[in-house]
């Protein structure tokens, strides 16, 4: 089994009593399989957060290579600290950093639990933690994406 707390995210009016920053929103993922060799959970999304007339671009950092936040964006990071695609702590160490979402599918991993294993994993929870930040310049709009979440397990 598999699910998200929550099917949507809300962030904040950006502005600059929040100097243009949203960080306190995220997704929990959970996870239940008896698949032998684990499972990974991939993400990306359909499009940058976008408006009519008006785009908040991903952050520029790839899943491979997170890095601490610097900049105007939309990102992520992950608790998990044995995340494969990389460096295995590449997302924790030193504090959180971020990447943006990829568009590809199938998407870049987010949370995994590599096998073997010998005993069902049962509700294991990882979670992913947004970031959006702009300038006084953006157009205030309400921006929109979907970031599409697939766990894949290995039998």
């Amino acid at each position: 089994t598999f699910s998200v707390d929550a099917n949507a995210v809300t962030f904040s009016n950006l502005n600059s009593s929040n100097s243009y920053t949203d960080s306190t929103h995220s997704s929990v993922l959970t996870t239940s399989t008896n698949a032998y060799n684990g499972y990974v959970v991939n993400a990306r999304s359909t499009g940058p957060l976008t408006a009519p007339g008006a785009t908040i671009t991903d952050y520029a950092s790839p899943n491979s290579a997170p890095t601490t936040w610097s900049g105007n964006a939309f990102g992520y990071t992950t608790n998990d600290a044995s995340l494969t695609g990389g460096t295995a702590d590449r997302f924790t160490n030193g504090g959180p950093k971020y990447a943006g979402f990829t568009t590809s599918s199938p998407g870049d991993p987010v949370a995994d639990h590599p096998g073997p294993i010998t005993t069902a994993i049962s509700n294991e929870q990882f979670t992913i933690s947004y970031r959006v930040q702009t300038d006084q310049s953006q157009k205030a709009a309400t921006y929109q994406t979907t970031v599409l979440y697939i766990v894949v397990p290995s039998y």
